[in-house]
């Protein structure tokens, strides 16, 4: 059984992950199936027909959600496991264990609201610790103000405000601007509306 808290999670789907533990030793396992699905819970299972039995650590399931809230707040809780077998009967699992999510690209996301006045959110993921850079730029590319510089942030989903001010903490005009997403292994600009 897998907790997880809706308001920051919604689950989408579940499925055996290709080479998953059940057939590290040949076997096959091709009862799998989400018996119960409620928000905020899930219980799959699965079973080996043939085969022998495994054990060890792997992985069992692929389980697909859509972040809706504070990703960095949404965590999985494995919180009831059991094995059963015919020689050996129903066992639970002793040692459980919870994930944090986090995100398996980089990304930049559009910013909103947008057009926006007086300000708009910007977010970004990681999914290692990077070097980070995100700064905002006119239309002449010319850097109006530089939003985050971190040497090293943590792998994870990040929110920033822009407040459509520039690095003196002057008001800009009306008009276009990016902003820009900077890591040693990616980079990504998008575009922003600011109307006064």
């Amino acid at each position: 059984m897998v907790q997880y808290n809706p308001a920051t999670l919604r689950f989408e789907g579940a499925q055996p992950g290709p080479g998953h533990l059940l057939e590290s030793r040949g076997g096959q396992a091709p009862l799998f199936s989400v018996f119960s699905e409620k928000p905020g819970q899930i219980i799959i299972g699965n079973g080996l027909v043939e085969g022998q039995e495994v054990s060890g650590r792997g992985l069992l399931a692929e389980l697909t959600f859509t972040r809706i809230g504070n990703a960095n707040a949404a965590s999985l809780d494995l919180i009831e496991a059991y094995t059963a077998s015919p020689t050996r009967g129903v066992r639970t699992v002793a040692q459980l264990n919870s994930t944090i999510l986090r995100p398996d690209t980089y990304a930049l996301y559009a910013n909103f609201p947008n057009p926006f006045n007086p300000s708009t959110s910007i977010e970004y993921a990681l999914p290692e610790a990077a070097s980070v850079s995100i700064a905002i730029y006119d239309i002449l590319g010319q850097k109006v103000r530089e939003l985050a510089a971190h040497p090293l942030q943590p792998a994870g989903f990040y929110q920033l405000t822009w407040d459509g001010l520039d690095h003196r903490g002057q008001g800009v005009a009306s008009g276009i601007y990016f902003y820009r997403l900077k890591t040693p292994g990616f980079s990504q600009t998008r575009k922003m509306t600011l109307v006064k």
